[in-house]
C-alpha cells in the first residue's frame, strides 16, 4: 500500500526535476540567479525521483561521466600535495563541482529524446532573446541598463560576465540555428524560416553588434571547419574549405571592425615579451612562462603536477602587481592550468575529453547531433586554449552542461533506454 504515494512522488519529482532541466539550459545566459535556483531544484527532484541504479546503469554508457568523475577525483588527490593554500583549494573544489552535476544531469537525460530537446530549445531561445538585446543595444534602442540584463554588465545577476563567455555562448547558439535548418524537413517551411532568421540573428550578434570577444568569434568558425570535416564528403572537403576561406576573406575585407582585430592581434602577439598585458601577448607570455617552468620542474611534479590550487602561488611569486592584476586568478588557459597543477596526468584526462567528444561525433547516427558536436568541439577548444574554460563559472557551467546534454543527445535510443518516461 505505501508503495502508491511513493510512485507518485517519484514519478512528479522526475517530471520537476526534467523542467528543472530546462530551466537551467534556459537560465544558463540569461540570469545567475535563476540558474542556482533551478540547479537546486534539481538536486532536490533527483534524489526524491529515486531510480538511482537503473539511472547509472543507463549512463554507463557515456563515457563523459567517468571523465568527469576521473578529473574530479585528480582535483581531489591534489589537495593533498603542493604548495596550494587550503581557501583556495576548497574554491577550486566548488568550482569544479560542476563537473558532478555535470555526471547527474546525464544520468536524467540519458534515454530521454524529448527532455534533451526541451534543454537544447530552451537554451536557444534565451540565447536568441540574448541576441535581440546585443542588437536593439548596437542600434540604440535599449538603454545599457535593460541590455544588462541578458548581457554583459556588473550586476551580480547579469548572465555573462564579459563580452567573452557572451560570443562563445553565441557561437553555440549560430551552430545551433544551423543545424535545425540543415535537418529540418524541407516541407516545413515556417520551421526552416525560424531556423534561418535565428542563423542571422546569431551572426549579425556574434560578428557585428558585438565587436569585442574574438575567442567566440574564432571558436564559432573553427567549429564551422570541423562541422565541415565530420559532416561533409571528403571528396567535397576542397570545395567545403574554399567555401569557409571565401566567406573569411569576406569577412575581412567588408568588416572593419573584424580587420581591426585580426591586426591587433598580429601585433599584440609579435610584441608579447614587451607587453605582457595585452589580450594576445598576455596569453602568449603565459604559455611560454607555463613550458619553461613546467621543463624546469622535477619529474614527479611533471607528471602530477603541482597540486590543486598551486598555480596561483607561483603567480604571485613569479608576476609582477601589474600581470598579476590580470593573470594571478587564472591562466586563461584550461591547458596551463592543468598542465602546472595536475601534470601530464591532467592533461591526459583533459584530452582524453575531447577524444571521446570527437568519437561520440564519428560515432552518432543522428546528423543533427554529428553537427552540434562538431561545433561545440571547436568552440570549446578554443575557449579552452585562450580561456580557463571549465574553471570559470558560467564558462564552466555552460562546457559541462552542453557536454552532457549532447553526448547523450547523441546517443542511440532505443525502447529499452527510455526508462524514464514522463508520465502524462
Amino acid at each position: 500500500m505505501n508503495s502508491l504515494p511513493h510512485f507518485y512522488i517519484s514519478n512528479r519529482a522526475n517530471q520537476f526535476c526534467h523542467f528543472c532541466l530546462s530551466v537551467i539550459f534556459f537560465a544558463l545566459p540569461t540570469s545567475k540567479s535563476l540558474l542556482y535556483i533551478a540547479i537546486t531544484g534539481f538536486l532536490a527532484t533527483f534524489i526524491l525521483a529515486g531510480n538511482f541504479q537503473q539511472k547509472f546503469k543507463l549512463a554507463n554508457e557515456n563515457w563523459i561521466i567517468w571523465l568527469f568523475s576521473a578529473f574530479y577525483g585528480i582535483l581531489l588527490l591534489g589537495c593533498f600535495y603542493g604548495p596550494g593554500v587550503l581557501q583556495v583549494q576548497q574554491n577550486y573544489l566548488q568550482y569544479y563541482g560542476k563537473l558532478l552535476l555535470g555526471v547527474l544531469i546525464v544520468c536524467q537525460l540519458v534515454g530521454q529524446p524529448e527532455s534533451q530537446q526541451r534543454a537544447l530549445y530552451a537554451f536557444t531561445m534565451a540565447m536568441a532573446l540574448t541576441a535581440s538585446v546585443s542588437i536593439l543595444k548596437w542600434q540604440g534602442l535599449v538603454s545599457d541598463d535593460v541590455a544588462q540584463l541578458l548581457g554583459p554588465g556588473p550586476a551580480d545577476n547579469a548572465g555573462f560576465k564579459d563580452y567573452l563567455i557572451q560570443n562563445v555562448m553565441m557561437g553555440m547558439f549560430v551552430i545551433t540555428c544551423m543545424a535545425g535548418l540543415i535537418t529540418s524537413n524541407p516541407s516545413n517551411k515556417l520551421l526552416r524560416t525560424i531556423w534561418l532568421l535565428g542563423t542571422a540573428l546569431g551572426l549579425s550578434a556574434l560578428f557585428i553588434a558585438v565587436e569585442r570577444g574574438r575567442t567566440g568569434q574564432l571558436g564559432f568558425l573553427v567549429g564551422l571547419v570541423l562541422i565541415a570535416v565530420f559532416t561533409v564528403r571528403p571528396s567535397r572537403w576542397i570545395v567545403t574549405l574554399v567555401a569557409i576561406l571565401t566567406l573569411l576573406l569576406l569577412i575581412y575585407y567588408f568588416h572593419d571592425a573584424w580587420r581591426l582585430h585580426i591586426h591587433r592581434a598580429l601585433i599584440e602577439a609579435s610584441n608579447y615579451k614587451a607587453n605582457p598585458l595585452s589580450s594576445v601577448g598576455n596569453r602568449i607570455y603565459l604559455y611560454d612562462w607555463a613550458i619553461n617552468f613546467t621543463f624546469n620542474s622535477d619529474p614527479i611534479a611533471y607528471l602530477i603536477g603541482h597540486g590543486t590550487g598551486s598555480y596561483q602561488v607561483f603567480a604571485l611569486a613569479n608576476f609582477d602587481r601589474y600581470l598579476c592584476d590580470t593573470s594571478c586568478p587564472h591562466p586563461h588557459s584550461q591547458f596551463i592550468f592543468f598542465w602546472i597543477e595536475h601534470g601530464l596526468i591532467g592533461l591526459i584526462v583533459f584530452f582524453a575529453i575531447f577524444t571521446y567528444l570527437v568519437s561520440s561525433t564519428i560515432s552518432t547516427q543522428k546528423h543533427s547531433a554529428k553537427i552540434l558536436l562538431a561545433g561545440f568541439i571547436g568552440i570549446f577548444l578554443i575557449d579552452s586554449v585562450f580561456h580557463s574554460s571549465l574553471w570559470l563559472r558560467i564558462e564552466g557551467f555552460f562546457a559541462v552542461l552542453m557536454m552532457a546534454l549532447l553526448t547523450t543527445y547523441s546517443m542511440p535510443t532505443s525502447a529499452s533506454t527510455v526508462n524514464q518516461s514522463i508520465p502524462n
